[in-house]
């Protein structure tokens, strides 16, 4: 299998199978992620029909969740989306086999349907899993999130998430310096608002169309960020929302 290895500022980007890079990787402090549902491995997403790499395993989502478990420092928190076809077999797993706790589960509210009939989704659904006590630092973090779906091309992944979610839960279990692992990162929007927010990042992509992609988002929230260094970081993360 073709690997590649990339860094890019503080952000070190892996092409390859996660459960094959994982074991190599450093200690980190909170990991956020997308895994593939196992839906199979011709289904395809949205309007441009794209395929998702590992989608024909409905245990790929576990045997990570058994990878990551000696990435995490002690006190870290893994944020896992997930959706409601998984939910029971992921949540008697975790209890029985993994070595996580679930805390909380955290609905994404999209402002809007996917495509679908009868019963078009609106919502995934984020399981907040813990190894010991991690401490959080926001007081407004709700377990409702309410961010727009992004608005999906040709040249985008099919499960983007949107990057205010993605820096929400950022600011909520790290701090300015911390690592945060996505070992599913697909276009890279983890990485993107690590950049942003001044973390170091660890992302994992075995799909290299998307791994290209990821470098090249973070390149441009480096040069983003860039052109912001001069301000105080308050004012900086105020000024970089959206």
């Amino acid at each position: 299998m073709k690997t590649r290895k990339e860094i890019i500022g503080d952000c070190t980007l892996y092409m390859g199978d996660c459960l094959e890079q994982l074991p190599r990787i450093e200690r980190v402090d909170c990991v956020i992620t997308d895994p593939p549902y196992g839906d199979g491995a011709d289904v395809g997403y949205g309007t441009f029909d794209k395929t998702i790499a590992n989608n024909a395993d409905p245990l790929m989502n576990c045997a990570m969740l058994r990878g990551v478990y000696h990435c995490l420092r002690k006190n870290a928190t893994v944020y896992n989306f997930s959706n409601w076809k998984h939910q029971d077999f992921l949540r008697a797993y975790i209890a029985r086999y993994s070595n996580l706790q679930l805390r909380h589960s955290v609905v994404w509210d999209k402002n809007g349907m996917k495509l679908g009939s009868d019963f078009r989704p609106a919502h995934e659904i984020i399981l907040v899993l813990e190894k010991g006590k991690p401490t959080y630092r926001r007081k407004d973090f709700s377990d409702v999130q309410r961010f727009s779906i992004p608005q999906h091309t040709a040249e985008t992944h099919p499960h983007q998430k949107p990057l205010p979610l993605l820096k929400g839960m950022v600011a909520h279990s790290t701090n300015v310096g911390d690592t945060v692992l996505d070992p599913f990162m697909g276009s890279g929007s983890t990485g993107v608002a690590c950049a942003l927010m001044g973390r170091k990042f660890i992302g994992i992509e075995l799909d290299e169309r998307y791994f290209d992609m990821a470098c090249k988002r973070i390149e441009d929230a480096y040069r983003q960020g860039d052109l912001l260094g001069h301000l105080e970081e308050p004012l900086k993360q105020e000024l970089m929302e959206v």
